[in-house]
């Protein structure tokens, strides 16, 4: 191959020490917040020799995302779980691709100040936090209806008792490349549909 694209936070670096030495070129792909796409974009251009492509596609996209975070910025954003599995519990901590795109939805993650990529936590922590909407990022429809089917039984929980627990399934949410935009503005269209009327 002419290059090897290698996701940084999944290829261990064993993995790609073969193409090394062979001296096939790698690219480490690095993204945490949706800003860094256009970057990875242009970067990406440089070593393909498709440098005037890469431009506009990475201000098209960068449009797209400044037109996603103008659209929804709140000077109050809800207080936002993000739960991307059931039982216990597991989130998304802060730095996280998929938690930067609710973000320019115009929510907070309540867990942001964590490092660890998915912790788990537990109730009584949730319970401490008490967010304003509960996201359920599931695999399928089924799945995340079972997972706010599991919220109902702590009614205590403000999102709960407000009927703003969500579940949400879009495998490009957590694809490390131009789809997660595509995902970010279907992902903010759902939770704007589930928002209270004023």
């Amino acid at each position: 191959p002419d290059l090897i694209v290698a996701w940084s936070g999944g290829a261990a670096a064993a993995q790609l020490l073969p193409f090394e030495r062979a001296g096939l070129p790698v690219y480490h792909h690095q993204v945490a917040r949706l800003d860094d796409l256009p970057p990875s974009l242009e970067r990406l251009g440089v070593l393909l020799h498709t440098e005037a492509e890469a431009q506009r596609a990475a201000a098209a996209l960068r449009a797209r995302i400044d037109a996603i975070r103008v659209a929804n910025h709140s000077a109050s954003a809800p207080r936002l779980l993000l739960q991307v599995w059931d039982r216990p519990v597991y989130t998304l901590g802060g730095g996280q691709l998929t938690a930067d795109a609710a973000e320019a939805c115009g929510y907070r993650n309540v867990y942001a100040e964590l490092r660890d990529a998915a912790p788990a936590v537990s109730l009584e922590s949730i319970a401490a936090r008490d967010p304003d909407v509960i996201l359920a990022l599931a695999p399928d429809a089924r799945t995340a209806q079972q997972w706010v089917d599991h919220w109902q039984a702590l009614p205590a929980l403000r999102a709960v008792r407000n009927h703003r627990v969500v579940g949400f399934v879009d495998p490009r949410l957590s694809r490390m490349g131009p789809e997660i935009v595509d995902a970010t503005e279907a992902l903010c269209a759902r939770l704007a549909a589930a928002a209270p009327r004023p």
